[in-house]
């Protein structure tokens, strides 16, 4: 808030020709009358003067008595009008803005002492209309005809001006100021037609505010696009909406011709590995944090072993919202810690076969809960096969209702400590006859109770297709040797 703002508003406006006679001029008018009438029965003769001052007197009885029933009946409200009016003036001239209205030849009616204030000024004499006071700059001057043009078409107008200095002229030289510009045509119901609302208002400390703010935004970006680590945010569709300067070098792309939407995940994620970010789901209304190491696709083809802390909220109708995802380079040379280097580079080596693995893949707990799962699994299974908190499915649920059992007897006997378990062919859910070979094994140090069993699973499908047509085509030849024999 600028310090004129701060000050109290002086009420006297230092222009005012938006009214009439007043009350008290009024009385006058009606005093001078009366005396007037007075004087010219006073020169009449009196037999000529007595029937006029009787119809005069007549004439006044019947006004009164027509004022008293009008009065009574609620058709004159004595003062209210003139309270009213005084309301909206006192409003008007206590008002921080500056306000002028003009008439349609540009003739000032009103200017509130804030407009004087506002543009320097101490008389009514050295009040200058909008048009006048912005004259002198060129930006000004446009403003206020494009306003102008817009009043001429019966509609509201606004503009924002930058002013080289204070209209006032007091301010310091070279600093510079912004000016909100308003105008709205009225339409009085009473009085001149044609009359314009001009309000002029300094903004200046409201645009300081607002650079302010976007220069704190601009350095939140450059902190986050510099940070020493990489990050990018994704629409649900895939679509990369934003990666930083870091990211964008790690990959050999130019930050500055990336656009928002030109880029999608599959684009720099190798392989299935984009069935991992996909997977990570939770409840509506809440949001989950997964930690994944994948590949990433460099400009040129080179892969860029990656953790990724991956970020997916889900609205209340159970939607997933755009992405937000750290990413962690695990290239070799990357780590602070030399010492940790060979863990470093063993965790990355799992990470990279696990999730790129052509085998569905995935860990069992004690309780029959699928844990982690490589992107085989979640392609194979679909997506949504570990939604997190309590929609988190079993491994028995992937499969048809008759073949339950022997998937639920399989993980009994290897957490009993079996450690010879066939495989198992069985049919998945959800559409068309899918099926699957699963291999169940035990974690070979016991595991603990999120990790006990390591399930392979393999697609089936298509052999299930081609043994039918086998089966079928055995058939079709057993048959037609049987009628062959028959009729020979």
């Amino acid at each position: 808030m600028n310090e004129r703002a701060k000050e109290a508003v002086r009420a006297d406006p230092v222009i005012d020709r938006s009214t009439g006679i007043s009350a008290t001029g009024r009385l006058i008018v009606l005093a001078f009358g009366v005396v007037g009438l007075a004087i010219g029965f006073a020169l009449i003769e009196r037999q000529r003067a007595e029937p006029l001052l009787l119809g005069l007197l007549a004439v006044l009885a019947i006004i009164g008595v027509a004022g008293l029933f009008a009065a009574a009946i609620g058709l004159i409200r004595f003062a209210s009008r003139g309270q009213r009016f005084d309301v909206t003036r006192n409003f008007l001239d206590t008002k921080k803005d500056g306000v002028v209205i003009t008439d349609a030849s540009n003739r000032i009616l009103y200017a509130n002492r804030a407009y004087a204030d506002l543009i320097g000024v101490a008389e009514a004499r050295d009040v200058r209309g909008v048009d006048g006071v912005f004259a002198g700059q060129s930006a000004g001057a446009e403003a206020v005809h494009r306003i102008s043009l817009q009043l001429r078409d019966g509609e509201a107008g606004e503009e924002e001006v930058r002013m080289p200095g204070p209209l006032s002229r007091q301010g310091r030289t070279g600093e510079a100021h912004w000016y909100r510009i308003e105008a709205r045509p009225l339409t009085p119901a009473a009085g001149p037609k044609s009359l314009v609302a001009w309000t002029v208002s300094d903004i200046s400390g409201e645009r300081a505010r607002q650079e302010t703010i976007f220069q704190e935004l601009q350095h939140a970006i450059d902190y986050l696009d510099h940070a020493p680590a990489g990050f990018f945010s994704a629409e649900p569709d895939g679509r990369i909406v934003y990666i930083n300067a870091t990211l964008a070098e790690w990959l050999g792309m130019d930050i500055a011709r990336f656009e928002a939407g030109s880029l999608t995940l599959a684009d720099i994620v190798r392989g299935d590995s984009i069935a991992l970010l996909n997977g990570v789901l939770t409840e509506p209304g809440h949001s989950r944090t997964d930690i994944i190491d994948l590949d990433l696709v460099k400009r040129d083809g080179r892969s860029l072993p990656v953790r990724l802390l991956h970020r997916v909220p889900v609205t209340a109708d159970g939607a997933p919202g755009a992405t937000r995802t750290i990413v962690l380079n695990r290239s070799p040379g990357e780590e602070i810690s030399e010492a940790s280097e060979a863990l470093r580079a063993s965790e990355v080596r799992f990470a990279r076969f696990f999730n790129s693995a052509p085998i569905a893949i995935a860990a069992i707990g004690r309780d029959g809960f699928i844990g982690r799962r490589n992107a085989a699994f979640i392609r194979l299974f679909g997506v949504g096969v570990d939604d997190g908190g309590a929609k988190k499915r079993k491994l028995v649920d992937l499969v048809t209702e008759s073949d339950r059992p022997a998937i639920a007897a399989a993980l009994d006997s290897v957490k009993q400590g079996s450690t010879e378990i066939p495989p198992i062919d069985a049919s998945l859910v959800g559409d068309g006859e899918r099926g699957a070979r699963f291999y169940i094994n035990p974690v070979a140090d016991g595991g603990d109770d999120e990790e006990a069993v390591i399930v392979n699973a393999i697609d089936i499908t298509q052999q299930r297709v081609l043994e039918q047509q086998f089966a079928q085509s055995q058939k079709m030849e057993t048959v037609g040797k049987l009628a062959g024999g028959i009729a020979h």
